[in-house]
């Protein structure tokens, strides 16, 4: 539960943040650092079979959260980006006369009233962006299963322990190719547009590989499984806030992106125990 905690509220900040420092090339950004989660599944599935190993699974877990606690100091260089120069409606202004200022700002005048308060802006009024909550809560259901489960199932076909760690490796490389490929792709001048189409594909690339993965009995064709998964899954990661920033604006994607990333959440949660019934 505090590994999920963690990890949530350094992700979803981290996403938005860089959309707001790269508002230009957001979705090549957004690959290049989200290229760093494929990079690890495939170091740590070959090393963390090889701790296990030599130092047993309590030893392994010290190492892992070891260098999750880097992320402590990675947090520690982000910064907010640069405040734009103010408004003449939050200068200073003299309405009393004599030696009396006060600041007058337009924003602070009901702010007090109405910061608790919902209104139209929010993206939960927005029915394109809750149909979108929607796809992303089936898709992520999708996605998490084959990831928990096709180690477990090569293995009952066959396939030494090793080589069926290798699939999780493949996953990682082809994560690494779909952020960087699917995100240079989304920022080109010809696709630029088309950005909240990006997502329809993706899905029903997934879709197939869920329905392909359990007849597949051979190593090849899992491996063709988990290529295709893992670069689906790459590109997935990059379209799944990129989508959500467009579909409610710039002001207002910080806060789509923690729920979407909220709503993407639930079905890791509930699919594991479900699919393994």
């Amino acid at each position: 539960m505090f590994i999920g905690l963690g990890c949530a509220l350094c992700f979803s900040p981290t996403v938005a943040l860089i959309g707001l420092h790269f508002p230009q090339r957001c979705s090549m950004t957004t690959g290049l650092a989200m290229s760093g989660n494929g990079v690890g599944t495939f170091i740590l599935a070959p090393i963390s079979q090889i701790l296990v190993e030599v130092y047993t699974w309590r030893g392994d877990l010290l190492i892992l959260g070891g260098l999750m606690a880097h992320t402590c100091i990675c947090a520690a260089f982000l910064r907010p980006p640069p405040s734009t120069p103010s408004s003449p409606a939050t200068q200073p202004c003299n309405l009393f006369g004599g030696n009396k200022t006060r600041e007058v700002k337009a924003h602070n005048l009901c702010s007090k009233f109405v910061s608790w308060h919902w209104n139209s802006d929010s993206p939960l009024f927005n029915h394109e962006f809750i149909l979108y909550i929607v796809a992303v809560s089936l898709l992520s259901y999708g996605c998490i299963t084959p990831l928990l489960f096709v180690v477990t199932y090569a293995q009952e076909n066959g396939v030494p322990d090793r080589h069926s760690a290798f699939l999780l490796s493949i996953i990682g490389i082809l994560t690494i190719v779909g952020n960087v490929t699917y995100s240079w792709l989304m920022d080109s001048k010809c696709l630029s547009c088309y950005r909240v189409h990006a997502f329809a594909p993706i899905v029903c690339l997934l879709a197939l590989n869920v329905l392909l993965l359990p007849v597949s009995s051979s190593y090849t064709f899992l491996i063709f499984c988990t290529v295709l998964f893992g670069y689906c899954n790459g590109a997935s990661t990059i379209v799944i806030p990129i989508v959500a920033a467009k579909l409610v604006g710039p002001k207002r994607a910080p806060t789509a992106i923690g729920l979407v990333y909220f709503s993407h959440a639930i079905p890791y949660l509930i699919a594991p125990p479900i699919s393994g019934l």
